[in-house]
């Protein structure tokens, strides 16, 4: 069948003749090409096959032997090259010529990179090419220094978006102050300045000059192929010309715009033959490609004719899709026709890792073109935080470089664990995530781990000062780090003296030394494999029998284009207007003029995604399918919409939109057919089914609600011979998150130290208020009497003694708090020495209740004192329980009792009665109270707090009678002889703060988890009633 032309862009003129061999522009100009040349033939391809029939016919003539005379020496001394946008585009050829037997020898090829480097080398070696790096050093050094202009701080803490923009015009050739922001001006003066003292270059004024020289210096290339080029790459234009310029003979293939094309894919024609001459039509007549009258329809917003069908896989999360996607191609790889299978995905990212998994996985040779972020080393984790250290320097950032290398805080004397504990306590008095003020109040701000870089120096100093910082912190790995700095240094901004910021040096010595390296699996690594896995703008220029094109989710592809902050939508547009010039062939004929290029903006790009994919489908001779998902993977309950490009290819297949009732469809045969297929497959593969038996096995019992906690929810098979001794506080938060306290007692596994969160100053005035009572409480007299031989009774003090005690400690944390900021160059600021004064005005007013609940009654008092923990506390009709804990205040009548245990809150709380211990709330104080059950039998235990006016008071006799109260204490010790514990049904709050859970924890419905601490009950039956009760007279 003979091929279908594709209709041509509106605007592109018609091919005339068939070569252009002289390669003379008429236009008068620098553009024009020398007469030494022999011929530059430009070629316009509709697609790969008919680019093939060029670049067969050039590499046969590469090869084939030198009948004319030609010495063999002089064919492998020739310089043939072949310049392709990329490395996956040159394994593609490669494969194609490996597969019909053409010799590569002798022929190099190079990407753009490459070639840049080559012609710059030969034709512009005084310059020396500034990297991104240095740019964006020199941009933000250049803007910091006028703090007058918003915009300009703006460009000195981000200056990317401001070098994009740069880049772009300068590309295109035109300057900044051509597109009317003036306000930016002096930033541009000075960068250029900045520019010119450090000896660096653009590499788009290395582009231009490379052009202007390349027709006056020898020819580099004998030959020279280039291929696969199109509107994409006019930030490369001068390059390519360059390239051309510096070879005897060309041979260009250039792709033919699309009917819809931009206008920059027209202007890349349309200037190729206006500079070069006009282009020869190429049309291969032997096949077709059965797709293209649906990308067709796609295109135009048609319905493609009834015809070949394309298959549509819809997983019900990137897992699936993933696995859907690799069993399609296992599927086709048994086929006979199938010569080669594409797998397209939007870039790198969670799909396409997945996807080369389960390639790997399955044994499946496969040519990886997107690869993965190379894992990084243990030092240069700790370098990259060691630098974002420096560049936030607050408490998080530290504690985070302490997490991945705890041996630093060796310069310090101490061991990590003890100073992230200091580190932690010190944020939480003094209300602040600050580093030079944890580092005074801990007396280590001469300590290396504490230092900071300079706020401005040079190039130099900053070098020299961040290694006398860094040498003495073990772990860093930072040797090789500070002579690649230093080395780079030294030469490419050797002429740069001009002092810099620490946030433009810290960002430049990051980029600096990032890994920035993508690695593939072994079995990934297979340039000429059937399968190939690649990305939409990699995938053009190539053909394949079959193709999966996946992830088509509106999240995904096509990319959301956004507007440079810059350089807007419109100014773009206005420029490439005013960069058109008329061809030779007069009026209508729109070339770019001799100075510019086309700058590519947001609408550019995404018409060029647009062709990428229809390009894909058109690429395809055999079999082709579409691949998306169907939940989000940040939220599995919500629907992740379709691509509008799956939806434009649904109605072109099948004349009906795709609706959600078709995603579910979809959704299920997709589903079925994977179930099918791997059910077949597991009833051989023992040992793939083994991997997730574990797993599959947990998952049933945990979610089953007639067997009680097992191993798998915190709960051990056996009773520890020696289980740990938890404090009262342990066992109050185990009335919550059960299984995170047996993770870290029993497990010894404890989560990442977090700081307080800065805005909950409550926890800060508890702090600062337990503290305060506690030390105001010990100003007592010594009346030499001791309870349990342990506890030092001291008198109550009076009004006035306690309240000078209490303020005296409260003005001695303010003073503490003033020392530290003064220290640092700073002051405290209002809202801190107010949340102070509310503090210390909620200690005077629990002060003033306790005294007034004591009066004559409880003349002994002792603040934060142990319980006693020589023997178990023994539970009346329960057991023993191994405690540990301190109370805030004992009040007692005398040293053998009565006792009253007193807990400070600063929040409101319940009542202390047995309903409210029943439901595990107060529970510190029950257990408190219950250490001292074996001194006295009466024990009363009260409640103080800051929003209430008077101390409530609950008596241990009365609360012991209930069942419900010896229920739970029952339980507790169950627990801790057990070690089972169970699992909380909530593991992410909606509501508050929730703790740190293990990764990959998941969630148990609350029905399952009330089920079975039923069980639980059920299989201990609780001895209630056998407790002790108030004796009658007794008074509260």
């Amino acid at each position: 069948m003979g091929a279908k032309l594709r209709p041509r862009a509106q605007g592109h003129r018609p091919c005339r003749r068939p070569i252009a061999t002289c390669g003379l522009n008429p236009r008068a100009g620098q553009d024009s090409i020398p007469a030494m040349f022999q011929s530059v033939r430009l070629y316009r391809c509709l697609d790969f096959r008919s680019t093939w029939i060029v670049a067969r016919g050039w590499f046969q003539q590469q090869s084939a032997p030198c009948g004319d005379g030609k010495s063999t020496s002089a064919f492998l001394s020739r310089r043939a090259a072949v310049l392709c946008p990329g490395a996956a585009y040159a394994a593609f050829l490669k494969s194609r010529l490996a597969a019909e037997g053409v010799s590569l020898v002798g022929v190099d090829f190079l990407t753009p990179g490459r070639c840049w480097e080559k012609l710059r080398a030969s034709l512009v070696p005084e310059r020396r090419a500034a990297e991104r790096s240095d740019l964006h050093l020199l941009l933000s050094a250049a803007a910091a220094d006028f703090p007058e202009i918003s915009s300009a701080q703006t460009v000195a803490r981000t200056p990317e978006l401001l070098m994009r923009c740069l880049d772009a015009l300068a590309a295109a050739g035109w300057e900044w102050d051509e597109i009317g922001r003036p306000e930016l001006k002096p930033v541009m003066e000075r960068f250029r300045e900045l520019l010119s003292r450090a000896g660096l270059s653009a590499a788009q004024e290395i582009d231009r000059l490379m052009f202007d020289r390349a027709g006056s210096k020898r020819p580099i290339f004998d030959d020279l192929l280039l291929m696969g080029f199109d509107g994409r790459h006019w930030p490369i234009w001068n390059v390519l010309r360059a390239a051309i310029r510096s070879s005897c003979r060309a041979s260009v293939c250039l792709s033919e715009p699309r009917a819809n094309a931009p206008e920059a894919d027209i202007l890349w024609v349309n200037s190729w033959e206006d500079n070069f001459g006009e282009a020869e039509m190429t049309v291969d007549t032997t096949s077709d490609s059965p797709f293209a009258t649906l990308a067709a329809a796609i295109e135009t917003g048609g319905n493609a004719p009834a015809g070949h069908k394309p298959s549509f896989l819809v997983g019900s999360d990137t897992q699936e899709e993933a696995m859907a996607v690799v069993t399609m191609a296992i599927h086709w790889l048994g086929q006979p026709e199938c010569e080669s299978v594409a797998i397209v995905c939007p870039g790198a990212g969670s799909l396409a890792r997945e996807i080369s998994l389960l390639l790997s996985r399955y044994d499946i040779p496969y040519h990886d073109g997107i690869g993965y972020p190379e894992p990084p080393s243990r030092g240069d984790t700790a370098w990259k935080h060691w630098l974002d250290l420096q560049l936030n320097y607050d408490l998080e950032s530290l504690l985070a470089f302490l997490h991945v290398n705890p041996q630093a805080a060796d310069c310090t004397g101490k061991s990590a664990k003890e100073l992230r504990r200091e580190i932690i306590k010190t944020s939480d008095e003094l209300l602040s995530h600050d580093v030079a003020a944890a580092a005074e109040a801990i007396q280590q701000a001469r300590a290396p781990l504490f230092q900071r870089l300079p706020e401005k120096a040079a190039i130099s100093d900053f070098i020299s000062a961040m290694e006398s910082i860094v040498r003495p912190i073990p772990g860093v790995g930072s040797s090789d780090k500070i002579e690649l700095i230093r080395e780079h240094a030294g030469l490419c901004l050797e002429g740069l003296d001009e002092p810099v910021g620490r946030e433009c040096f810290i960002r430049w010595a990051e980029a600096l030394t990032a890994q920035q390296r993508r690695v593939a699996a072994d079995s990934g690594k297979h340039p000429y494999a059937r399968v190939r896995l690649m990305t939409y703008a990699k995938s053009e220029g190539q053909t394949w029998s079959h193709a999966i094109l996946c992830g088509l989710n509106r999240s995904l592809w096509p990319p959301d284009e956004q507007s440079m902050p810059f350089l807007a939508e419109e100014t773009i547009e206005s420029l490439n207007r005013r960069a058109i010039a008329v061809g030779r062939h007069g009026e209508g004929h729109n070339v770019a003029d001799a100075k510019h290029g086309c700058i590519i903006g947001p609408r550019d790009r995404s018409a060029f995604a647009f062709r990428q994919f229809l390009n894909a489908i058109e690429a395809t001779t055999r079999e082709l399918c579409f691949a998306a998902s169907f939940s989000d993977d940040s939220d599995p309950s919500l629907m992740s919409a379709p691509s509008d490009y799956l939806l434009m290819a649904h109605h072109a297949a099948f004349g009906a939109p795709l609706d959600q009732n078709r995603m579910s469809e979809f959704r299920c045969r997709t589903s079925h057919w994977l179930s099918g297929i791997h059910a077949r497959a597991a009833e051989v593969s023992v040992e793939e089914r083994s991997e997730v038996e574990q797993t599959q096995k947990a998952r049933d019992e945990r979610t089953d609600p007639a067997k009680p906690f097992g191993i798998y929810e915190c709960a051990l098979a056996e009773p520890p011979s020696n289980p740990p001794v938890l404090s009262s506080t342990d066992w109050q938060n185990a009335m919550a998150v059960p299984d995170l306290v047996w993770i870290q007692r029993y497990l010894k596994a404890e989560p990442p130290p977090e700081l307080p969160n800065q805005a909950d100053w409550r926890k800060t005035i508890g702090t600062w208020v337990h503290t305060w009572l506690g030390r105001a409480f010990s100003c007592g007299k010594e009346t030499g009497k001791e309870a349990c031989g342990r506890i030092r009774l001291k008198a109550m003090p009076g009004r006035d003694e306690l309240l000078g005690a209490l303020r005296a400690a409260a003005e001695t944390t303010l003073s503490w708090a003033r020392n530290i900021s003064a220290a640092t160059g700073r002051q405290l600021p209002d809202w801190w020495e107010r949340t102070h004064f509310e503090a210390a005005s909620s200690a005077e007013h629990l002060a003033d209740m306790v005294l007034d609940f004591a009066r004559e009654e409880w003349p002994l008092c002792a603040a934060e004192c142990n319980i006693p923990n020589d023997a178990p506390v023994r539970i009346p009709g329960v057991g023993e329980l191994p405690l540990r804990g301190r109370m805030d205040l004992l009040l007692a009548k005398s040293a053998a009792g009565p006792f009253l245990v007193l807990d400070f809150k600063t929040g409101s709380v319940a009542n202390p009665t047995p309903a409210s211990f029943s439901r595990g709330e107060n529970l510190q104080i029950l257990l408190y109270g219950l250490s001292l059950l074996g001194l006295c039998e009466d024990i009363a235990m009260a409640l103080a707090s800051a929003e209430e006016q008077r101390v409530k008071c609950s008596f241990l006799s009365d609360d012991l009678a209930d069942p419900s109260v010896l229920r739970l204490l029952e339980r507790i010790v169950i627990m801790h002889r057990t070690g089972r514990f169970g699992c909380a049904y909530e593991i992410r709050s909606r509501h508050g703060q929730s703790g740190t859970y293990p990764l990959a924890t998941l969630r148990v419905p609350r029905h399952i988890v009330e089920a079975k601490k039923q069980l639980f009950e059920q299989r201990h039956p609780s001895s209630a009633g056998k407790g002790l009760r108030r004796k009658t007279g007794d008074s509260k």
